[in-house]
């Protein structure tokens, strides 16, 4: 009987340490999904077939042809799209994996291993003037892009990885189309670009360690970039270009040369600048050079921003750019002000560095953003609580046991 109680006691403790400990392996390979060199989807994973041929498709009826040939299910309702599922394509160093074009049918791309697509603009998955179309998990390495859209509209891409592309995600000339939680990390040039492009969601991705920029916005207005992790990157974390009119809230940019880039390039035609862009919540940290710069760029609005750590915190070499909203700005770690009054505003403005001399005339004096916990930081909390709840009852268990030995 004692021999009984004992095993139990001490397979409560084991529990209770497992649950204690299963923190850090979870956060290990939460970790390893968002910054791993090569994000390894192997064949097995995939359960697809390899297939020798790209696929090709022209017009609706071209998707008759790929279901005829078994290389794709569905009927392209709303309902019941076309699927292309499951497949390995090797792009054979030139042209598109899966090139798609002048389609209105609805149909879907998942859970398929696009490499080695090669020479502009041919990429992994390739549309041009498509809608309609839901482009997801999806593991594309290894080309000139990982997924290049052209002339389109109402277009979802969600939850696919990049990794060693010259571009993960090209849109140029496209609108309405939702990016989001996407993963493009170590890509050669950029993780996320788009061009020419308006009125896109841009939301929940992470471009990291891409070897020029995060992602970039160039000639294209009213875009929603949001809630994106941009970290590492060996220039700018987030650039626009010549853009107006885009919404920035939310992101996070952190450890990059400069964190967020607003800018007019020399070899520009249009030299008009970039005006009348919200940027707003964001967190911009660790950045090497900048947090955020300005450059021949006016009319922006920034505040409730957090600037921390960053070298310098900003450059504004603009005019008319407005760093709080009247009410409130943003928190500068270096601003030596004092608030007297107790309202969480300092008293004096913070200088920005630049030509244009700005103020930030509400300084904050607490950061805004709330430090929110992941879903993985909750699960961690819980379960550290649950293994030591565990072991503290095996050991009240173990004392009370030899308590009776001992009567």
């Amino acid at each position: 009987m004692k021999l009984i109680t004992k095993t139990k006691i001490l397979v409560l403790i084991i529990i209770g340490i497992l649950f204690t400990f299963s923190p850090t392996i979870t956060n290990w390979l939460r970790f390893n999904a968002e910054n791993n060199d090569v994000i390894d989807l192997d064949t097995e994973n995939l359960k697809g077939s390899e297939v020798s041929e790209r696929i090709y498709i022209i017009g609706n009826s071209g998707w008759l042809d790929l279901k005829n040939d078994g290389h794709c299910t569905g009927s392209g309702t709303y309902y019941d799209p076309y699927v292309i599922k499951n497949l390995v394509i090797d792009g054979e160093g030139s042209g598109s994996c899966i090139r798609i074009e002048n389609s209105s049918v609805y149909f879907i791309i998942e859970n398929c291993k696009l490499y080695n697509a090669g020479g502009y603009p041919y990429a992994g998955i390739y549309l041009i003037d498509v809608e309609n179309s839901r482009i997801i998990h999806n593991y594309c390495s290894n080309n000139s892009m990982g997924i290049h859209l052209e002339e389109c509209n109402y277009n979802t891409i969600l939850g696919n990885f990049f990794n060693s592309n010259e571009v993960g995600i090209r849109l140029n000339d496209c609108c309405n189309n939702t990016i989001s939680d996407n993963i493009a990390n170590n890509n050669d040039y950029s993780g996320m670009g788009i061009e020419f492009s308006n009125s896109n969601t841009i939301s929940d991705n992470i471009a990291n360690n891409n070897d020029y920029t995060g992602m970039y916005i160039q000639y294209s207005n009213r875009n929603t970039i949001s809630g994106n992790t941009v970290n590492g990157n060996s220039y700018w974390g987030i650039l626009l270009d010549e853009s107006h009119y885009n919404n920035l809230f939310g992101n996070f940019a952190f450890n990059n040369k400069i964190g967020i880039c607003l800018h007019t390039f020399c070899h520009s035609l249009l030299m008009v600048g970039c005006h009348d862009n919200n940027i707003s919540g964001n967190s911009i940290n660790d950045n090497s050079e900048y947090g955020i710069q300005f450059y021949s760029c006016h009319n922006n609005n920034i505040y409730l921003n957090c600037f921390t750590n960053n070298r310098a915190h900003a450059c504004d070499d603009g005019d008319y750019n407005y760093w709080d909203n009247g009410v409130k700005g943003n928190f500068w770690s270096d601003y030596t002000g004092l608030d007297e009054e107790g309202d969480g505003i300092g008293d004096s403005p913070y200088n920005i560095n630049g030509s244009a001399r700005s103020k930030d005339y509400y300084p904050l004096m607490k950061c805004p953003i709330p430090v929110q916990k992941s879903p993985f930081e909750t699960l961690i909390l819980i379960t550290i609580i649950s293994g030591g709840a565990v072991i503290g009852v095996a050991t009240i268990l173990l004392i009370r046991t030899k308590r009776k030995r001992i009567q």
